[in-house]
C-alpha cells in the first residue's frame, strides 16, 4: 500500500477546502448575475416611482418574471443566512411564497398589501425567521427596511424606562420624528401589566388601539407574530383589540382548522 504522508493529507484538505470556497463564490456570482441590471418600479401608467411612493401605493404591481425570480432568490438567501438549516415544510412553502408577493406588492398576492401581518402559530414554526428574512429582503431589493423588528417584551422594557408611548411607535427619520412601520415579535410573551404613572396598564392593548388609529388615518401598517390561540388572545386583551387586529391585519393562523375558524369568527373577518 502506498504510504500517504501528513503533508499530502494536509494538502488534500486544503484543496477540498479551496474547492468548496470556489464553488460557493461561483454560486454567489451566479446569483448576482441574475439580478436585473436596473430594478424599476412602475405605477399603473408606466412611470417610475420612488420607494417611498411604492410603500404608500395602495394598489399592486405587475412585476417582470425576472424581478420576481430574483426577489425569491434573495428571500431564500436571507432565510439561509438566519438559519442555515432551514428546510421549508409543506405548510411553510405557500406561506413563504405569499409573504414574498406581499412584500413586493405583486398583483399575484393573495394577502391584502394595504394591511399588516398577524402571523400566529405554534413554537418552532419559524415565524420570527420568516419576517426577519422578509425585512432583509426588502433592504436588499430596495435599500430600505420594510419595518422595525422588535420583541414585544423589549418594547415593554423600553416603556418602563422612559414612559414615552410615542417613542414606541415613532422613529426619527432624516431628523424628523414620525410614526413608522413596526413588527412586534412574540405578542403575548410580554409582561401583561406595566406601571404607567402609578397605574397598571396593559401596554399592548393600548398600542394596538394607537396603531389602529394610525392605520385608519394614514394606512401605516403594523405586523405581529404570536403563539397565542384565539382564546388566549381573548383572555389577555380586549374585544376591541381583537376586532381592530382583524381589520388592520391579514390573519395568518398556521394552526388547526378549528382554531383558525374560531379566531376568524370572533374577529368577524370579511
Amino acid at each position: 500500500m502506498e504510504h500517504i504522508s501528513k503533508v499530502q493529507i494536509n494538502n488534500s484538505k486544503e484543496l477540498i477546502k479551496q474547492t468548496l470556497i470556489d464553488t460557493q463564490v461561483q454560486a454567489e456570482m451566479s446569483l448576482v448575475a441574475t439580478r436585473p441590471t436596473k430594478i424599476e418600479l412602475l405605477d399603473q401608467n408606466g412611470s417610475l416611482i420612488s420607494f417611498a411612493d411604492f410603500k404608500a401605493f395602495k394598489g399592486t404591481f405587475t412585476h417582470s418574471d425576472e424581478f420576481i425570480i430574483y426577489a425569491k432568490k434573495e428571500f431564500w438567501r436571507c432565510l439561509l443566512q438566519i438559519n442555515k438549516d432551514f428546510a421549508p415544510t409543506d405548510a411553510q412553502k405557500p406561506l413563504l411564497n405569499n409573504l414574498l408577493h406581499y412584500l413586493i406588492k405583486s398583483d399575484n398576492s393573495v394577502l391584502d398589501t394595504n394591511k399588516g401581518l398577524y402571523l400566529s402559530g405554534s413554537f418552532g414554526f419559524g415565524k420570527s425567521d420568516m419576517l426577519t428574512a422578509l425585512n432583509r429582503t426588502c433592504f436588499n431589493l430596495f435599500g430600505k427596511n420594510a419595518f422595525i423588528f422588535q420583541s414585544a417584551s423589549l418594547c415593554v422594557a423600553e416603556y418602563r424606562n422612559d414612559q414615552d408611548l410615542n417613542y414606541l411607535t415613532e422613529r426619527k427619520i432624516y431628523g424628523v420624528q414620525k410614526p413608522f412601520v413596526f413588527c412586534w415579535d412574540d405578542l403575548g410573551m410580554e409582561p401583561e401589566k406595566v406601571k404607567s404613572y402609578g397605574n397598571d396598564i396593559n401596554l399592548f392593548s393600548t398600542l394596538i388601539n394607537v396603531r389602529y388609529e394610525l392605520w385608519k388615518q394614514s394606512g401605516l401598517k403594523t405586523h405581529f407574530t404570536t403563539n397565542l390561540s384565539g382564546q388566549e388572545f381573548d383572555e389577555r386583551y380586549t374585544a376591541s383589540n381583537r376586532s381592530r387586529i382583524g381589520q388592520m391585519c391579514n390573519l395568518i393562523i398556521v394552526e388547526s382548522e378549528d382554531q383558525r375558524e374560531q379566531f376568524k369568527t370572533k374577529v368577524k373577518v370579511k
